[in-house]
């Protein structure tokens, strides 16, 4: 399904060709996360047949995590997911005998795109994930696994992700501090709502080992889990120093920071009752309800104001002259499922 994506200072409309629309203001997005598609990291960069001093860089997957469902057909969406469009890297010098794989290219396309979704929702900061044959990131993991198919020639390592299946599903696992992302399709489990996670089983002869990763459910006694299979045993080394040196270290940095916040309000208001945060969380949600709605107002507000539709094909359109607002729009297309929205661009690789 195809949609035109509008991006302004307080959040962001998804239109349909029929003209329905999802409205996401920009207190009600959690997380923002940028990453590349699997096939996207299999391939070596090409030189743009514009510029000799360019290469073509895939569009990254955008996938905006929501604090709450947005309504779309009957359905209740946690999750909209859409593709950037392929687009050039900046000039860079390229000598007859460099391989183009070994060079770190600047991407100032994605930068501001980046800025645009940072600005726009209300979020801290945007989790990226970086296509290893584009940019050469230091002190990010390296998985080895997987070695591409029979369609590409060059053997693959140094990957951001695992190999893995989540139910039926043939997807990767991308590892990050922040949680745990599998595609596809989308799924995103913050490190705040784990409450363990381990990797590893079966005999020593096995070739696979499953990550099991513990959900925190504060409402119920029992916790659930979820498991993600069939990833190559030589992985779980790297996996685990994963879990130990990087994922639980943020954990419990999180539990430390949220605990000396607890006890400062409590100490403020000369309350020590355990309810503190309960009521903080509480206070927090309605006010959350009522900028929602005085967002979408805003942004109703907006679009009535707009005075013509522009049919252009470019992915990115600036309409903001003359106005307070950064308005952007762009073609994309989009699978539903149950609980998310999958949506691509209408440019190909």
């Amino acid at each position: 399904m195809k949609f035109t994506l509008n991006m302004y200072e307080e959040g962001c409309i998804l239109t349909s060709s029929k003209q329905e629309q999802i409205i996401i203001a920009s207190n009600q997005v959690e997380h923002v996360i940028m990453f590349p598609k699997r096939e996207d990291c299999l391939k070596a960069p090409k030189k743009s047949k514009d510029s000799s001093t360019e290469v073509i860089i895939p569009g990254s997957t955008i996938l905006l995590v929501l604090k709450e469902a947005v309504a779309f057909r009957k359905k209740e969406l946690t999750q909209i997911c859409f593709q950037l469009p392929q687009h050039n890297s900046d000039s860079v010098q390229i000598s007859d005998n460099e391989e183009l794989h070994d060079h770190n290219f600047v991407d100032s396309f994605e930068a501001q795109w980046e800025n645009l979704f940072q600005s726009s929702f209300d979020v801290k900061d945007v989790i990226r994930v970086y296509n290893p044959k584009i940019h050469k990131v230091i002190n990010s993991y390296h998985f080895q696994s997987d070695q591409g198919d029979a369609n590409t020639s060059i053997m693959q390592g140094g990957m951001p992700y695992v190999k893995c299946y989540s139910g039926v599903n043939d997807g990767v696992l991308f590892p990050l501090e922040e949680g745990l992302l599998f595609f596809k399709p989308p799924k995103f489990i913050h490190r705040s709502n784990l409450h363990s996670i381990s990797c590893g089983r079966g005999s020593g002869g096995s070739r696979y080992v499953d990550l099991v990763a513990t959900l925190d459910n504060k409402s119920n006694e029992t916790n659930d889990s979820i498991e993600f299979t069939n990833i190559d045993r030589e992985e779980l080394q790297c996996l685990n120093d994963y879990i130990h040196n990087v994922l639980v270290k943020a954990m419990a940095k999180d539990a430390n920071d949220e605990d000396g916040e607890i006890s400062d309000t409590a100490m403020m208001n000369g309350d020590s009752d355990t309810n503190t945060k309960s009521r903080k969380r509480k206070s927090q949600r309605a006010a959350s309800v009522d900028a929602r709605k005085a967002t979408k107002v805003q942004i109703r507000s907006t679009v009535s104001n707009d005075q013509s539709e522009d049919d252009d094909d470019d992915f990115i359109k600036d309409d903001s002259e003359g106005e307070d607002e950064s308005d952007h729009e762009s073609q994309s297309e989009d699978d539903d499922s149950e609980a998310e929205s999958d949506t691509e661009s209408d440019e190909e690789d």
